[in-house]
């Protein structure tokens, strides 16, 4: 290994170690990506030297090498195309923008270091970069598995994105790609290595061996495909088994809900007609402590209402259909504020709204989404003298490449310790005398955004306010 060679594995190394982790502070990051730079300078400056034929005088700073006649001391022109890749790989590893693309640079280096290795195995030089023009020039054995191994970690130390996203994710994707990734990578070598074995004992009959490799190709793959296929048979016949049983259940679910309505609002009726005929009957013979209860029953009488109408919602919007179109988010979400805002006029409200990008949705029910996030966000921050709320998105895609959007007020916030109850139906973080409600509008919020394949969560401080979190599917061509 030369001495340049080894320098740069060392910087992709602790490039590497300073941002193993994903919110690596500021300072760990800026130092990983100076040494990413440098790894690829010196990557970019070796391989131009052999392509314009320059010396850069790189090649001995380290340590004098006398073994090489043609370049002694220069890395071989693979070794010095993966330190470009890698070097950039780790410099754009957290890059927002296109967070793939340090995964398709680090990937490529993986697939360089491997035609070296295969390069090796069955003798042919040209693969790990010895040439007629520098023969005492190679990418060194040691050398190609240190690079797989870092390509690994590059790939491990992001396992939100890409590759590793799929291998690690709870979906069929990943019961996949753990079962096929291997195959194109050692399937073809041990047949390649099978056919240049017995090509070499059996020269007379170069094109049997040919045919019986193809055929070797095709009864290994069908015999890999027929059996995933079997086991992703299984695996659908189960999902399908359950969504039969959810579908049920939601079934059940929108039966009972009626009919308890139907039977629950008969006799509040009853009760709520009974109660205003006493107060106007004998509201004047009662005495005060009557009538104080009286009232109580009637407010109750109304709150149990209100119980059952958002109990209806709840099952209306659960068993609604999603019909996915392209929805433009800022102009859907500038309407409902509008909406809202009308029935607060005398308040003074600041609303701040980014460009938010399309999403492919209901855009009846993820209109609904922003009437339940806005609304809260007016009630919760009307105690402020100016509420504020902000609508904006992250430029950064979920773990699963869904847009991810968020409101924020500056109203009464939670304790986040009880966050995990925010999505409860009938659960409640404050008390009914400082803020109506009856708990179900941000269940009702979950369900919808669950149905579209994406997720709610929210972070919060008491009395400085919270933002809600939630993700959807980009719109397509996005």
């Amino acid at each position: 290994m030369k001495a340049n060679t080894a320098l740069g594995l060392l910087l992709c190394g602790a490039s590497l170690w300073l941002i193993r982790e994903k919110d690596a502070t500021g300072t760990r990051r800026g130092v990983s990506q100076l040494l990413g730079l440098g790894v690829a300078l010196l990557g970019i400056l070796t391989w131009s030297e052999y392509i314009f034929g320059w010396e850069a005088h790189l090649d001995q700073l380290l340590a004098k090498d006398t073994l090489g006649k043609s370049v002694p001391g220069r890395p071989a022109m693979p070794t010095a195309l993966n330190f470009t890749l890698m070097g950039l790989a780790l410099m754009t590893l957290d890059w927002k923008r296109r967070p793939n693309f340090a995964q398709v640079l680090n990937l490529t280096a993986v697939l360089i270091s491997l035609l070296a290795l295969i390069g090796y195995a069955c003798g042919f030089s040209p693969f790990y970069g010895q040439s007629m023009a520098y023969p005492d020039t190679r990418m060194g054995l040691n050398t190609a598995v240190a690079f797989v191994f870092l390509g690994a970690g590059i790939f491990c130390a992001r396992p939100h994105l890409g590759l590793m996203l799929i291998l690690t994710a709870d979906t069929g994707g990943r019961l996949m790609a753990r079962r096929l990734l291997w195959v194109p990578v050692v399937v073809p070598l041990l047949l390649g290595l099978i056919q240049l074995k017995a090509g070499k004992t059996a020269l007379e009959h170069r094109e049997m061996v040919v045919w019986l490799f193809a055929l070797a190709n095709i009864l290994v793959f069908t015999l890999i495909i027929w059996w995933n296929a079997s086991v992703l048979y299984k695996s659908d016949l189960e999902r399908r088994g359950a969504e039969d049983e959810i579908k049920a259940a939601y079934s059940q679910l929108e039966s009972f809900s009626y009919s308890v309505s139907h039977d629950l609002k008969s006799p509040l009726r009853a009760i709520k007609g009974y109660s205003k005929f006493i107060q106007e009957d004998y509201g004047e013979q009662l005495p005060e402590e009557g009538r104080k209860h009286l009232n109580a029953v009637g407010a109750n009488v109304e709150r149990m209402e209100r119980l059952i109408e958002d109990l209806l919602a709840f099952s209306k919007f659960t068993n609604r259909p999603v019909e996915k179109e392209r929805v433009l988010l800022d102009d859907l979400a500038r309407k409902t504020f509008e909406d809202l805002h009308r029935e607060v006029k005398a308040r003074e409200i600041e609303f701040e709204l980014g460009t938010l990008p399309a999403c492919q949705a209901d855009p009846t029910l993820i209109k609904q989404v922003l009437e339940n996030l806005l609304s809260n966000a007016l009630k919760f921050s009307r105690n402020r003298k100016v509420s504020k709320i902000e609508m904006g998105f992250h430029p950064t895609a979920d773990e699963a490449g869904r847009w991810v959007y968020f409101v924020k007020d500056n109203g009464a916030g939670f304790d986040m310790k009880y966050s995990d109850k925010l999505f409860g139906v009938f659960q409640r973080l404050h008390h009914a005398s400082d803020f109506e409600g009856t708990g179900v509008g941000l269940a009702i919020v979950q369900n919808i955004i669950n149905r579209h394949g994406g997720r709610i969560w929210a972070e919060a401080v008491e009395n400085e306010g919270a933002c809600f979190y939630f993700s959807l599917p980009k719109a397509k061509g996005a």
